[in-house]
């Protein structure tokens, strides 16, 4: 799934019962915009994941010179009156479709779907992203949950042994195991990790939600920090 010299996010579905997250398409801008599943989406189809009724075919690369009405629909109009201070809060200084899906997911209360940046040049400096620890539902208990503060540090660790993910990056908190980095980012992350440059990674907010915690504890990582891992 790397495509150089392209601009790219991916679609990624969270199956609505185990919670966990699978990349299903690729959204690519290159001069136009091309849209095109992945291999892992058919194994979500299996799970539940539904095609897009704009992208019928599973097999098919979709084109486009505009962006994909699927896809704008997801975002906020260009023509609301304070879409000038939501571009302020993403940093933007102009309107771009694609840049907005990038940075704020397009996430929706009507489906399962949003838009996840990926990591691509590993040499990037201060590479930030921020997402939510996988897997908090079955590894972070009740009462390790309770000691975590925001601004807590968090150790990564390379876990090799994983049977689902050679890449696999447990993410430890006050010397406990609570979870790993989401699958969509650990083949780049472990790559890095083996490199041994400086990274930090934060907790960034917390969510009380006991015995239902799939998205609650959200964490800051940055890559290539100049200095030691903080």
């Amino acid at each position: 799934m790397r495509f150089f010299n392209k601009d790219y996010i991916y679609l990624v579905w969270q199956n609505p019962k185990t919670r966990s997250k699978t990349v299903v398409g690729l959204l690519k801008r290159n001069g136009r915009y091309e849209f095109k599943y992945t291999n892992d989406a058919k194994k979500a189809i299996k799970e539940g994941f539904q095609l897009l009724l704009a992208f019928p075919k599973i097999d098919k690369k979709y084109t486009n010179e505009m962006m994909f009405p699927v896809f704008s629909s997801r975002l906020p109009s260009k023509n609301r009156v304070d879409i000038d201070d939501i571009l302020k809060r993403y940093n933007m200084k102009e309107y771009d479709e694609f840049e907005l899906l990038k940075r704020t997911g397009a996430k929706t209360p009507l489906d399962t779907l949003e838009f996840i940046d990926p990591i691509v040049n590993l040499k990037e400096k201060n590479l930030t992203r921020e997402f939510f620890i996988a897997g908090t539902k079955y590894y972070c208990k009740e009462e390790n949950h309770k000691d975590i503060n925001i601004g807590d540090k968090v150790v990564l660790e390379p876990d090799s042994k994983n049977e689902f993910d050679k890449y696999a990056i447990k993410m430890v908190i006050k010397d406990k195991f609570v979870g790993f980095i989401p699958k969509y980012y650990s083949k780049e992350v472990n790559i890095f990790l083996k490199q041994n440059k400086a990274y930090s990674c934060k907790v960034i907010n917390k969510n009380n939600i006991y015995g239902n915690c799939n998205e609650c504890i959200k964490v800051r990582l940055v890559l290539n920090v100049e200095g030691s891992n903080t």
